[in-house]
C-alpha cells in the first residue's frame, strides 16, 4: 500500500490469487502506516476456486446401464441452453430416447475412449470428447467439452475436466499438439481455452453462420497447445 495521508488513505487495487483488496477509505475507518487490513473483498474468481476445491471430477466411458440417465441429462430438452452454444450452425438433431438406448444400434457415445462422461461428486454433468480432423491419418486431434445444465456453468467444472482430458490424451498418444475449435460467439469456450493457456493459432473470419443471430456470420477460432507447453505449464511428465 502507498500512504497518501495521515488518516484515511487509499491505495492501488492489487490482485493476489484473484483475491482483491479494493476501495478501502474512510467508509471502513482509518489505516495507519504498517497496519494490515483485517478484511478482504473477494471477487468471483476466488469463490469459483474455492468451489473447485470441493469438487471431485472423474472422467469415465459411458456404460450401457447409464444410457437412460445420460440421455435425460443431455438430450431430453431439444431447446436446452447448451445447444445454442455447441456448434448451433450445424443444426444437429438430438437423438430420441428410444434410438439412444437401443442396444441393437451402434452408439458412438457408448464405451468410446474418445468420449467420456464428466462426473462431479458422483453425478453426471457433461462430456469431454476428441476427434481427428484429418481422418484417416489420425495426426490432428481436436478436443471439446459440453456441460449440459446451466446450474453447473461457471463452477470450474469445465476447467478441471478439460485439464484432465488434455493430460490424458497426451499420455495416451505420441501427438505433439492438441487443438480446440470454437466460434467467436462462444465467449465461455474462448475464456476456458485461454484460462488453460491454449494458444490462439488461427481465426477464420465470418465463416460460421448461426441462425440464432438471424444470419450473422461469426468467426471460426482455433486454439491449440503443444505437448512441451502443457508439460511445462502443469509441471508433469507425459
Amino acid at each position: 500500500m502507498t500512504k497518501l495521508g495521515m488518516t484515511p488513505f487509499t491505495y492501488r487495487c492489487s490482485t493476489v490469487n484473484a483475491a482483491k483488496l479494493c476501495q478501502i477509505d474512510a467508509e471502513y475507518g482509518t489505516l495507519t502506516a504498517g497496519k494490515v487490513a483485517d478484511f478482504i473483498v473477494l471477487d468471483s474468481d476466488l469463490l469459483e476456486l474455492l468451489g473447485e476445491l470441493r469438487m471431485q471430477i472423474i472422467l469415465k466411458e459411458l456404460q450401457q446401464d447409464e444410457l437412460t440417465d445420460f440421455w435425460e441429462l443431455a438430450f431430453s430438452n431439444p431447446h436446452a441452453e447448451w445447444t445454442k452454444w455447441n456448434g448451433p450452425y450445424f443444426h444437429d438433431k438430438l437423438p430420441s430416447k428410444d434410438t439412444f438406448i437401443d442396444s441393437s444400434q451402434k452408439n458412438v457415445y457408448l464405451n468410446n475412449p474418445l468420449r467420456k462422461v464428466i462426473w462431479n461428486n458422483n453425478q453426471m454433468v457433461g462430456m469431454v470428447f476428441a476427434y481427428y480432423a484429418d481422418e484417416p491419418l489420425e495426426k490432428w486431434l481436436e478436443v471439446g467439452i459440453s456441460i449440459y445444465q446451466q446450474a453447473n456453468w461457471q463452477q470450474g467444472i469445465g476447467r478441471q475436466a478439460l485439464t484432465q482430458w488434455i493430460t490424458e490424451l497426451f499420455k495416451q498418444s505420441t501427438l505433439p499438439h492438441l487443438g480446440l475449435t470454437t466460434w467467436s460467439g462462444n465467449y465461455r469456450m474462448i475464456a476456458l481455452a485461454e484460462s488453460l493457456n491454449l494458444k490462439k493459432e488461427a481465426e477464420i473470419r465470418q465463416v460460421r453462420q448461426v441462425r440464432y443471430w438471424q444470419g450473422k456470420y461469426w468467426d471460426s477460432i482455433k486454439y491449440g497447445i503443444l505437448r512441451t507447453e502443457w508439460t511445462n505449464k502443469n509441471k508433469t511428465s507425459l
